[in-house]
């Protein structure tokens, strides 16, 4: 009984499972509008750059 073609579909299916984890965390660690604004929020800006607050 060979094993090698089953362990090959195994190891193939791992990692395309592994690189679409490794795509979906990716796309979900871009910050989100609402994020931001509660970032904003929370550090005080009011929009300003740094050289117009001076």
């Amino acid at each position: 009984m060979n094993r090698e073609p089953i362990l090959r579909r195994r190891i193939k299916l791992l990692t395309w499972l592994f690189i679409i984890g490794l795509a979906l965390s990716g796309a979900t660690a871009i910050p989100l509008q609402g994020e931001l604004s509660l970032m904003v929020n929370f550090c005080g800006s009011n929009g300003e750059s740094s050289e117009l607050a001076h």
